[in-house]
């Protein structure tokens, strides 16, 4: 009924039709269609979990496991901007040299930061301190901006998420004309140049 197989960090579970399941790192992600899912399927599944010494939870509700993947990735966009200003800050500051694969390195074993993101970046800076192969531009793929909505729906405030979103949404733009409108206005009322 299904099969699980191994690829470096990454385990697929192929099974029954619309059925995806993608473990990364222990995490186990298992989305079903938007209707009920047969209870026989799911004690198939949990047989070959437990084969593959792999715990899982099910939520049995239609649709619920994509909305507990949604607010998953809202906290991932958080998370992965705290990292980022952090390692901007030792990275622009010009008091000490710090070498970022090493900090990173360290911070991924008995930090109170470690995490998987955590040793994703040591990966790249350890390949490139300067990590120039990525360009700065970073793209959401959707599940934050659907949070940020949820969230307002709720009247649940998210603003780390919420900021994390709209900084993704500002690197997309080369030239953002509000900069030039936020130039303007200070020139306009203060004769503020900028350099």
């Amino acid at each position: 009924m299904s099969e699980i197989y191994v690829d470096n960090k990454l385990t697929y579970i192929a099974c029954i039709q619309e059925l995806l399941v993608v473990e990364k790192q222990n995490i186990i992600f298992l989305l079903l269609p938007a209707r009920e899912p047969t209870k026989v399927t799911m004690n198939d599944l949990k047989g070959d979990f437990k084969k593959a010494d792999i715990e899982i939870d099910f939520y049995p509700e239609p649709g619920s496991g994509h909305y507990l993947k949604m607010v998953h990735n809202g906290i991932e966009y958080g998370m992965m901007q705290a990292i980022a200003e952090g390692l901007e800050l030792l990275n622009t500051q010009k008091q000490f040299d710090f070498d970022l694969s090493q900090v990173t390195h360290n911070w991924s074993y008995g930090s109170i930061i470690e995490s998987a993101l955590m040793d994703n970046i040591h990966e790249e800076l350890a390949k490139d301190t300067q990590l120039t192969q990525f360009n700065q531009k970073v793209h959401a793929s959707g599940e934050a901006k659907w949070m940020v909505g949820e969230a307002l729906q709720e009247e649940v405030p998210t603003p780390v998420i919420s900021l994390s979103l709209m900084k993704r949404n500002a690197s997309l733009t080369e030239l953002p004309f509000s900069n030039q409108v936020l130039s303007a206005m200070r020139y306009n009322f203060g004769g503020h140049k900028e350099y």
